[in-house]
């Protein structure tokens, strides 16, 4: 082997490795084939402690009222229990837009133990329900059919999905 062609194969696998462009951010989801998609409510993710409670205020109505407020997400879990910050993507919300940002601060840090699985890269979906300032945020709603859907996708289509969806505001200082 000539040493040109010998250059020419080793320049040809380095952009081949290269999935990034210089001046352009990294994929939200890497790695998609490892990925699976956790059932909804399953028992395989649970948080290995209480998510923090944040002490914001809710959100008020002009008269006064406390505006009620859901926000779906979807984020993966790596095998030891962390969130991959970058793939918090909101899927269903209603209400206020700044829910988005509570959900992103208690999912910040959170760590989560895998149960009745093997340790894996999961993509977990979880809803919050806001209201009523004498109860928590947590886990309610039904993601159970769009988790179903995603868990058809291929592992391109999901690295897509995830990386249309909106995200954490921390996502776009990557």
């Amino acid at each position: 082997m000539t040493l040109g062609r010998i250059l020419a194969l080793l320049a040809l696998g380095g952009c081949a490795h290269q999935s990034v462009r210089p001046g352009s951010r990294p994929p939200r989801l890497e790695s998609p084939e490892d990925v699976i998609v956790v059932p909804f409510r399953s028992p395989w993710l649970v948080p290995a402690m209480p998510m923090r409670a944040l002490g914001l205020p809710p959100a008020r109505t002009a008269d006064g009222k406390i505006e009620e407020a859901y926000v779906g997400v979807a984020f993966v879990v790596d095998d030891q229990g962390n969130i991959e910050r970058q793939t918090i993507s909101f899927v269903d919300e209603r209400g206020p837009l700044e829910y988005r940002d509570v959900v992103c601060e208690i999912l910040d840090g959170a760590i989560f133990a895998w149960h009745d699985h093997d340790p894996a890269r999961g993509l977990l979906f979880m809803s919050f329900d806001f209201g009523d300032p004498q109860r928590h945020a947590g886990p309610v709603g039904d993601l159970s059919s769009r988790a179903q859907i995603v868990s058809q996708y291929s592992p391109a289509k999901l690295a897509e999905w995830v990386e249309t969806r909106p995200h954490c505001r921390f996502n776009e200082r990557r």
